[in-house]
């Protein structure tokens, strides 16, 4: 990599030395472990112009790198990790590419790629020496347009029908795995495919995923035809709570009478052999290992190579032994780090995504809504999807379904309503930080809620279904009487809503406290929502004291006799 560096026309040599350090050595490089020869050399600041920006906050400091080399794609980061932007160089070669740094701004990219003309990231710079006094802004220049989106769809092999595209993020990697397995095996992967791309606008079904990778162009289905000689070996693997089901694949190796020793040192990390322990300890799906010339022969661990490339395989689905079509062993693919969401945005754009995606979700959002937030879509384009629909039910408004089968919350506001609600009926708050738990202590009070109203349990809570109409009338038909606060009726065999349940304990408490309960021998705990016998007694015990005139029970209605005397008491 060749950096120019004019003479230095400004007398503050020192400054240059501020930020950078001597010959490439700054205490921001030392600190890191980044190489002492970063990528970006920079060269003495020409001029240094200190002004303020209008409505920003800060000084900037301006000053232009200049870097030699043929650069294919320039990408900024921010500090969280998320692509902010992604620049193509276009009609310059080995001109020079210059980009400005602007420090002193706020929410700005953090890191910056460069990746050359055969695809391979160069380096990754995280920010200057001044990153802990300011955050980045890179602005760049000499490039020509913007490309939206920065990648495109290309033809998968150069012996592929035209139709099988994929991701040019991931093409050089994808044909030197199949190149490799095509070396070691003699069988060419890349002639044809089972699918590779899938139309934006596909629904899923029939095994298929609505949110597939292959939308992405990251995923890739082999031609399960030419694995007709390969031998598949059972794998159970813990995913979560769940047992989940893969397979091990090992294709023949080209030459069925060569010895491990005849194999080239580099490729015998690939190698599977078998013995007859093993032959006869493992079960095969299909396939089973069979000795030539009294010798079991070489075969090549073909998820190894992938492997080595990015490509991971995916587990079938829950009902594979009854339908082949989902077993998946032939699904690979190269998420890269990367959310669903950020691996669409790489080849489509935004506005494309949102016009093909947005009828799926608004189709099912009790369905779709969760699982397009946990594909890392934000929040705004939730809402747009959803087209601003809000179902309101007294104080609970909901666009999407909150505790949905994915187990992941959708709109924020959405999950917040939720959670007042079922904090103001008396059920614990959730004060955990992690999304996934908090959200499935969520599920629980929902569904001690519908328990409780003798609604079908579900664990969510749907745009104007049964269970939020409830929670939202619930809340707006309270009865007060002094402060004691009723929403549903308490006793045996009742709903007894935690909030009902504790606001009563208070209740006799306070009374035992002023001495008005000689009924009770001490205060109660108030902790718990349940109902219990002590409770119930008590209840009863109030009624024969106080409501002579009424017959005793043990419950206590909203807005009945023994609600309004004790909480006027």
């Amino acid at each position: 990599m060749k950096t120019t560096a004019p003479k230095v026309k400004s007398s503050k040599k020192a400054h240059s030395a501020k930020f950078f350090g001597k010959a490439g050595t700054s205490s921001f490089f030392q600190k890191t472990g980044i190489s002492r020869k970063p990528f970006f050399k920079p060269k003495p600041i020409q001029r240094r112009k200190i002004q303020r920006k209008q409505g920003g906050k800060g000084d900037e400091q301006k000053m232009s790198i200049v870097v030699t080399d043929e650069i294919k794609m320039v990408k900024t980061y921010d500090l969280k990790g998320a692509l902010v932007g992604a620049y193509v160089p276009k009609g310059y070669g080995k001109n020079d590419f210059t980009f400005e740094v602007y420090g002193g701004m706020i929410n700005s990219p953090a890191r910056i790629e460069v990746t050359t003309t055969d695809g391979t990231v160069v380096t990754r710079h995280i920010g200057w020496h001044f990153l802990d006094v300011f955050s980045l802004k890179v602005n760049v220049v000499n490039t020509g347009p913007l490309k939206n989106p920065p990648y495109e769809l290309i033809h998968a092999t150069d012996r592929a029908p035209k139709k099988f595209k994929i991701a040019e993020t991931i093409h050089r990697d994808f044909n030197l795995a199949v190149d490799k397995v095509k070396r070691l095996t003699g069988i060419d992967l890349g002639l044809d495919f089972g699918n590779i791309f899938r139309q934006l606008s596909h629904g899923g079904g029939n095994g298929s995923d609505a949110f597939s990778w292959h939308k992405t162009g990251r995923a890739v289905d082999f031609d399960q035809g030419k694995f007709g000689k390969a031998i598949f070996e059972p794998e159970s693997r813990k995913i979560g709570d769940e047992t989940r089901q893969f397979w091990k694949i090992y294709l023949p190796y080209k030459d069925n009478k060569a010895t491990i020793d005849q194999i080239a040192e580099a490729d015998r990390k690939y190698i599977k052999t078998f013995s007859d322990e093993e032959v006869k300890a493992t079960k095969y799906k299909t396939g089973k290992p069979r000795k030539v010339g009294g010798v079991y022969p070489l075969h090549i661990d073909f998820r190894s190579i992938l492997h080595e490339y990015g490509f991971h395989e995916i587990p079938a689905h829950r009902d594979w032994k009854s339908n082949q079509k989902k077993q998946e062993w032939w699904h690979f693919e190269k998420r890269g780090g990367l959310t669903w969401w950020q691996a669409m945005l790489e080849v489509h754009s935004r506005e494309e995504v949102i016009k093909k995606i947005g009828p799926i979700v608004k189709g099912n959002r009790t369905r779709w809504g969760g699982r397009l937030k946990r594909e890392g879509a934000p929040n705004d384009v939730l809402r747009e999807m959803a087209g601003g629909n809000v179902s309101k039910i007294g104080a609970i408004a909901l666009i999407y379904a909150v505790g949905d089968p994915y187990h992941s919350p959708n709109l924020s506001e959405d999950v917040s309503a939720v959670r007042k609600a079922m904090h103001e009926l008396g059920y614990e708050y959730p004060k955990i930080k992690l999304l996934d738990k908090l959200y499935l202590r969520l599920r629980g009070q929902i569904v001690s809620f519908q328990k409780a109203m003798k609604l079908k349990e579900r664990e969510y809570v749907s745009p104007g279904d049964g269970t939020h109409s409830k929670l939202a009338n619930t809340l707006k038909n309270k009865v007060t009487k002094g402060q004691l606060t009723l929403y549903a009726s308490v006793g045996e065999g009742l709903v007894n809503l935690p909030v009902d349940v504790r606001s009563i304990k208070k209740a006799f408490n306070e009374g035992f406290k002023q001495g008005k309960f000689p009924f009770m021998q001490s205060t109660i705990p108030v902790e718990g929502g349940e109902m219990t016998p002590a409770l119930l007694q008590l209840i009863e015990a109030f009624n024969n004291e106080f409501l002579k005139s009424t017959k005793p029970d043990r419950k206590m209605s909203k807005g009945g006799t023994t609600h309004d005397r004790l909480g006027n008491m």
